[in-house]
């Protein structure tokens, strides 16, 4: 399955993010992601981005082009756009909660494989240019929450921005 678009939200009562996800098939899937599995998903998807970069830069510079790209993406995201609700909810309409994770690059492509408490297993396909707008979403909602998972300048950038916006 695709990812169409997909929008977040963090849970103070539930100290969780609910992650929607709408497929290029129509369909709505709702999770819920522990601080656990938000660092494991953030960290994947930063080595990732940087292994597809490095496969037409040098490592240096892959670094420096990550970084500018996820400027760009903070400048241009847009988090009050309408979210779509799939007419097909697979699991049903309440969000399950994620245990595991995996993620694998091909190409241009990541598979996103979560293991969910209900012992089933939700994979998607994400192309490697919708990994930052995740990454950049999942920062910001972490930074919400205070669940300190962004360490030295990255975090006092993020904070000055939250505090101003």
């Amino acid at each position: 399955m695709s990812i169409k678009q997909f929008n977040a939200g963090w849970s103070k009562k539930e100290d969780r993010i609910t992650l929607n996800i709408n497929t290029s098939e129509g369909e709505l899937f709702r999770f819920w992601i522990t601080r656990f599995i938000a660092k494991h998903l953030l960290e994947g998807a930063q080595t990732l981005i940087q292994s597809g970069l490095e496969t037409k830069h040098n490592p240096r510079a892959s670094q420096v082009i990550q970084e500018f790209q996820k400027d760009a993406v903070k400048q241009q995201l847009n988090l009050n756009e309408t979210f779509e609700g799939g007419d097909k909810k697979p699991l049903g309409d309440d969000p399950i909660l994620v245990i595991g994770l995996t993620l694998n690059l091909n190409n241009e492509k990541v598979k996103v494989r979560l293991q969910l408490d209900n012992g089933k297993t939700a994979s998607f396909d994400l192309l490697l240019s919708q990994l930052q707008p995740l990454v950049v979403l999942l920062e910001k909602l972490s930074i919400t929450a205070d669940w300190q998972l962004i360490s030295g300048d990255d975090a006092v950038s993020n904070l000055a921005q939250s505090t101003q916006g």
